[in-house]
């Protein structure tokens, strides 16, 4: 009995998993992108097929397989100052099939010697030598280029104008003053927020409406000696907000006669939303309405340079925000600038694009040059996506603030550290 139960059994699995005697059997002639995949040299699913199972669509260049090698070919590997070229990028599979309609993230080794667009044409911009990667479905390719000749130095964005504060200006004696964010009073005159170490956010106003030089005001802003990177704000009543870090994310508070700030209850962006300390944002109105805030893993003093980027978040009323996905600019960022960036501060412009300044560090001159730390600028058009990178002329300063005065001219106010003195702020002003 059991013995016939068994061949029932197998007789009716043959039976349900056979191949019709006309019917063809599957194998490396027939599979739709001629590639081999597993002992069977099949692409469908291992096990036996269903009777109505048909082969899975493949687009041509056999989209169902991984990338397991990307090639790269310039046309020449060397280029002039001012050329250009378009670079081509192979993606193919283990047996060396070219796979077609893989996306492609071009990179450069060295951004101020040879540019990269998303489409792989490379541009080269100053003397060295730059590796350019191809990466599809992390295999990666790469090709290095040399740039040749000679460029005109370029005309620096700023001119610094030297020391406005520092410590012994608000009688700090043991620690620095830093982060400086200005903002234009009815008279023409700037007063600039800042942290003081030990007492909190101190203020200073200019002696007339140039913005060069600063007395300190009297008293302290913060109810809290805690509150560090402040950024202030103008709000549609005439009053000012003040966003500045806290140990839980970033807080704000809020004055009308920007001296007596009373703190806005919750917290604007919360550290266990992102996951790390943020430091504080700076904030533009949007093109189409409500405002968009940048800010950056905060930069602690002491940690060596490097590995820091930029979000974003978006707000309709500045209490409320919702974080955006994605890195804008910095180190995990997938398209434009992908280089370590901190501390931004962000200016719209009357064409509806956006400055980003930043504290950046780029190696110059190739792989066997130096490196440039100071304060750079990008651009964007939709707020989001940054390119072309700029030295402002700002060397080895950081915690850029930037304003355009009444009378025309922009300056920006940053901090640097004076040897025997400490953190100190500094004036610049645009050049025509």
């Amino acid at each position: 009995m059991r013995l016939a139960a068994l061949c029932l059994l197998l007789t009716a699995c043959s039976a349900a998993g056979s191949t019709p005697p006309d019917a063809a059997m599957p194998g490396p002639a027939n599979t739709p992108d001629g590639g081999v995949d597993g002992a069977a040299g099949s692409s469908m699913p291992p096990g036996p097929m269903p009777v109505d199972a048909a082969w899975p669509d493949v687009p041509p260049g056999g989209n169902n397989v991984m990338v397991a090698s990307v090639s790269v070919v310039a046309p020449s590997p060397t280029l002039e100052v001012g050329t250009s070229q378009q670079l081509s990028a192979t993606t193919r599979n283990a047996v060396g099939t070219v796979l077609t309609g893989r996306p492609i993230m071009w990179r450069t080794s060295a951004p101020f010697v040879l540019g990269v667009s998303t489409g792989g044409l490379v541009s080269a911009l100053s003397p060295g030598t730059a590796i350019i990667s191809a990466t599809s479905e992390q295999q990666t390719g790469t090709t290095t280029i040399t740039v040749q000749g000679s460029i005109a130095p370029a005309k620096e964005l700023f001119t610094s104008l030297g020391t406005i504060l520092t410590p012994a200006s608000f009688g700090v004696t043991m620690g620095p003053v830093a982060d400086a964010t200005a903002i234009q009073l009815a008279d023409g005159r700037v007063r600039l927020y800042l942290f003081a170490q030990g007492q909190g956010t101190r203020s200073a106003i200019s002696t007339d409406a140039s913005g060069v030089s600063f007395t300190a005001e009297p008293g302290v802003r913060s109810n809290d000696p805690a509150w560090g990177q402040p950024r202030i704000v103008r709000l549609s009543d005439g009053g000012v907000r003040l966003f500045y870090f806290a140990g839980d994310g970033i807080r704000s508070a809020t004055s009308m006669d920007g001296l007596v700030f009373v703190g806005d209850p919750g917290i604007r962006i919360a550290k266990a939303t992102v996951g790390y300390e943020i430091g504080a944002p700076t904030i533009v109105a949007k093109a189409d309405g409500g405002y968009r805030a940048y800010f950056s893993d905060l930069e602690r003093p002491g940690q060596p340079p490097g590995g820091h980027f930029i979000r974003s978040a978006t707000s309709a009323d500045l209490l409320t925000w919702t974080v955006e996905e994605g890195i804008v600019l910095g180190v995990g960022a997938t398209t434009g600038i992908t280089e370590t960036a901190t501390h931004p501060f962000a200016q719209a412009n009357a064409d509806g694009s956006v400055w980003l300044y930043y504290q950046g560090e780029r190696q110059e001159g190739g792989m066997s040059g130096g490196y440039y730390r100071g304060i750079y600028r990008a651009t964007s058009s939709d707020g989001r996506t940054f390119t072309t990178e700029q030295k402002t002329g700002i060397r080895n300063g950081g915690d850029p603030d930037v304003i355009t005065l009444a009378n025309g001219s922009t300056m920006m106010y940053y901090g640097d550290v004076e040897p025997g003195v400490g953190g100190i702020v500094l004036a610049a002003k645009m050049n025509e």
